[in-house]
């Protein structure tokens, strides 16, 4: 194996050892009035769905420090969430689920969300890296996913999204 690719790999394992989902119970506290707020919103959309009821499975992923202020940004994946009297309410159709991240600021959160069908978040020496695969068409394809990379930059979510061409 080349030493990029050993680096690459060993940057990948190290990056999904840190990645832990957390119960509700078990959000960091500075964390907690903004979950619960989250939950109460979602179980308000889903109880004005015919009388729904809302459940939450898999609590916040604690996964990386985008900003790099010490405090873990968390992310909410909407697969875990669910109406009983409605099947896409939280994602699901042909754009995939919702991922909210939450970076710290201070003593608060701001809330970015991303559509994708999944997620995961790697890192080289210092950055963390949010890499979404999304609809096709976020690339300009008709058929197949698309991968996205996000990493935090100048206060704000930054990726390369141009497409690069051939040279010949």
């Amino acid at each position: 194996m080349t030493p990029f690719f050993t680096s690459l790999r060993a940057g990948l394992l190290l990056s999904f050892a840190g990645v832990h989902s957390v119960s509700a119970q078990d959000v960091p506290p500075q964390f907690q009035p903004v979950f619960a707020s989250y939950q109460a919103i979602a179980n308000s959309q889903c109880t004005e769905m015919d009388g729904g009821e809302f459940d939450m499975y898999g609590g916040v992923l604690l996964v990386a420090d985008f900003n790099a202020d010490g405090i873990t940004d968390p992310i909410i994946d909407t697969h875990g969430m669910h109406c009983s009297t409605s099947a896409t309410l939280f994602g699901g159709a042909s754009g995939g689920w919702t991922y909210d991240v939450f970076i710290s600021e201070g003593a608060s959160y701001k809330q970015y969300s991303f559509l994708a069908e999944s997620s995961m978040v790697i890192s080289d020496a210092t950055t963390p890296i949010l890499i979404l695969n999304q609809h096709g068409s976020n690339c300009g394809i008709t058929t197949g996913a698309c991968y996205q990379a996000y990493f935090w930059a100048e206060d704000k979510f930054r990726s390369a999204s141009e497409i690069q061409h051939p040279v010949n």
